[in-house]
Order: structure tokens, then sequence, then C-alpha cells
């Protein structure tokens, strides 16, 4: 009896890791379709609620890229 319930069990659980997986990837699709075609914009036009943090976020983000940071992104 035991054997029957861990068998339903591990059904359960690979249906809904696949279902996890499925939602998954299809979010990545989407966000790739976005990504592929984002410019970069020296100066993107902000709120002022909006320029501190997201400015912020890019300075740090400078770290990961290869290229030396501009004065404006470095300096903000």
């Amino acid at each position: 009896m035991a054997s029957v319930a861990r068998r339903h069990l591990g059904g359960a659980a690979r249906r809904g890791r696949e279902q996890v997986e499925r939602q998954f990837l299809g979010t990545v699709w989407e966000d790739l379709d976005i990504w592929r075609y984002q410019e970069y914009i020296e100066q993107p036009a902000l709120s002022k609620i909006d320029a501190k943090p997201y400015m912020a976020m890019r300075k740090w983000a400078t770290q990961f890229y290869e290229a030396p940071p501009t004065d404006a992104v470095a300096s903000a």
C-alpha cells in the first residue's frame, strides 16, 4: 500500500516539476525576445522617483562589463 502512495506522489511531483519547467522556459523565451532588441541609452529619461535607484543599479552593473564605464554612468 505504501509503495502505491509513493508512486502516486512521485508522479504528482514529476507533473508539478514539468509544469514549473514549462512556465519557466516560456517566460525565459519571452524575456529573450525583449532583451534581444534592447538598446543602451546613455542618459535615459527617468522620473525623479526612479532616477536615483535606477542609476545606482546601472553604476553597480558596470562591474560586469568589459568596456570601461562612461563618465555619465560612473558619475551617477
